[in-house]
């Protein structure tokens, strides 16, 4: 085989294999001792950030896609990024956030919860299935429907 051909059939072989795994559960286990499969497919729905319950009628969401593109809504705006992650190590990169305004309570909540997305820093799943997302400043918990 010519190398082109080669790294052809190597990069399906591998593209196969991955693809094998993709639909393998992340049930009790961390983001390091699987894929970032774990994390797509779903839409998480925040529970709490930092501690403190999510009170507004619309939850902010997390959607990781598979082109590495996580979109949501914050409780009063919608979001777009992008993504990194290798093993549970999980870096969010600056995106575009539509600028409506809400009630106060709400906007602080949609701060909190920018400002923890935008210092994440790791990612696991729990045996729940429950998502939660660490960082320098604290947590998002977050679980899927």
């Amino acid at each position: 085989m010519t190398p082109s051909i080669q790294s052809i059939v190597s990069a399906v072989v591998v593209a196969g294999t991955l693809s094998a795994c993709a639909g393998l559960p992340m049930t009790g286990t961390t983001g390091g001792m699987g894929s970032v499969s774990g994390l797509q497919g779903y839409e998480w729905q925040v529970q709490s950030i930092n501690g403190v319950a999510v009170n507004t009628p619309i939850r902010p969401t997390l959607n990781f896609g598979t082109t590495m593109q996580l979109t949501g809504h914050t409780s009063c705006n919608t979001y777009i990024s992008g993504y990194v992650s290798t093993g549970s190590m999980l870096m969010i990169k600056q995106g575009a956030l539509t600028k409506m305004a809400c009630e106060p309570a709400v906007m602080n909540q949609e701060q909190r919860f920018l400002k923890q997305l935008s210092n994440t820093q790791m990612w696991s799943i729990d045996a729940a299935g429950t998502l939660t997302l660490t960082g320098t400043s604290g947590t998002i918990v977050a679980t899927h429907k």
